[in-house]
C-alpha cells in the first residue's frame, strides 16, 4: 500500500503545476520512505521542500529523515538559527530607537541575557557581533545622556567583542549547540569597526 501511495504522489509532484499540492505530494512521499525505513529516499524528498513556508518546512522534513549524528547536528542548527533571529528580531527595537526607554534598554539587557544563558563559558563567536551592537547603541545612548565617560566605557566594551567576532570555521564548546560547527569564513560585516579599533584606546 505504501509503495502504490508512493506511485500516485510521484505522479502528482512530476505533472502538477499548482504549488501547494505538489509540496503535500512530496511531503506524503517522504512519508512513505519514511515508514518504509528507506531514509535515503525521504531525505531527497525533503531537501525538495521549500525552506520557507507556513506549514510543510524543509526543516520539519530534515527532522522526520536524519537520524543519529546528522539528526543531532541538524537540531542544533536550527537552535542556532532560531537564537540569531530572537537576536535580530530584538535589535529591531533598540537599532531603530530614538531615545533609551525601559523597553529599549530591556531588548538589550535580554540579548546578554540569552546569550549568557545558551553559552554559559563565553564563547559567543558569531554572536560577538550582537554584543558589538547592544555596546554600540548603549555608546550612542550615553552620549544622548551627556555622560561621555560612560560611552567611552562602552566602546571600549564593544571593541573588545568586535576583536573577537571569528572569520573562519568555529565549533562552539558548551551548552546546547556544544560542538557545532559554523563557518564564519565569509563574514566580514564588522571590518570597518576592527579596522578601527585602536582609535578608541
Amino acid at each position: 500500500m505504501m509503495e502504490r501511495s508512493l506511485e500516485h504522489n510521484n505522479i502528482v509532484i512530476a505533472e502538477c503545476d499548482d504549488a501547494k499540492l505538489r509540496d503535500q505530494a512530496i511531503w506524503n512521499a517522504m512519508l512513505c520512505c519514511k515508514n518504509m525505513n528507506r531514509y535515503d529516499e525521504a531525505l531527497k524528498y525533503a531537501e525538495m521542500l521549500p525552506k520557507e513556508r507556513q506549514s510543510l518546512t524543509q526543516d520539519e522534513a530534515m527532522d522526520l529523515c536524519l537520524q543519529g549524528e546528522q539528526l543531532v547536528e541538524h537540531r542544533k542548527f536550527s537552535v542556532y538559527r532560531k537564537i540569531h533571529d530572537l537576536l535580530l528580531t530584538l535589535s529591531r527595537i533598540y537599532e531603530f530607537a530614538e531615545r533609551m526607554e525601559s523597553h529599549v534598554a530591556a531588548a538589550m539587557d535580554t540579548t546578554e541575557a540569552i546569550l549568557k544563558t545558551v553559552f554559559p563559558d563565553g564563547n559567543y563567536f558569531g554572536f560577538y557581533k550582537d554584543l558589538c551592537c547592544v555596546y554600540e547603541r548603549r555608546a550612542e545612548f550615553a552620549v544622548l545622556a551627556g555622560d561621555y565617560d560612560k560611552a567611552m566605557e562602552y566602546l571600549q566594551i564593544m571593541m573588545n567583542y568586535a576583536r573577537k567576532v571569528p572569520y573562519n570555521q568555529q565549533g562552539y564548546t558548551c551548552g546546547v549547540l556544544d560542538q557545532l560547527n559554523v563557518d564564519y569564513s565569509s563574514d566580514h560585516n564588522l571590518l570597518y569597526i576592527i579596522e578601527g579599533v585602536d582609535d578608541v584606546n
